[in-house]
């Protein structure tokens, strides 16, 4: 449930309806991916796929604490300039320099 509501309401106009539809259809994967090798996982181990789950948990909530921006109290239009440029794009830029200021490095889609 948290995917639909989070995928939904973060994303600006432009990739609402794909990064949505790319959501759901991940949680739909990782969740049959979890249902059909859990039982074989705890056929080999008792507590494997607890800590291996376990460890995913802890992986999704740092990078949801580092990359999620807050999205309380922003209108869609305040949510597309801050999408205009990232913590990973102002990362990125610095780790590797920007060298034209043409050049940008969040991923165009066109008008639907």
């Amino acid at each position: 449930m948290v995917i639909r509501v989070v995928a939904s309401e973060m994303q600006p106009r432009r990739t609402h309806a794909a990064a949505t539809s790319l959501a759901q259809c991940f949680g739909w994967a990782v969740n049959w991916i979890v249902a059909f090798s859990t039982p074989l996982f705890l056929i080999r181990s008792t507590s494997g796929p607890y800590l291996l789950f376990g460890a995913c948990s802890l992986l999704t909530v740092l990078v949801c604490v580092v990359f999620q921006p807050e999205t309380k109290g922003l209108s869609l239009d305040m949510l597309d300039q801050e999408f205009q440029d990232t913590k990973l794009q102002s990362a990125v830029k610095r780790y590797f320099g920007s060298k034209s200021s043409s050049h940008s490095t969040a991923i165009e889609l066109p008008n639907m």
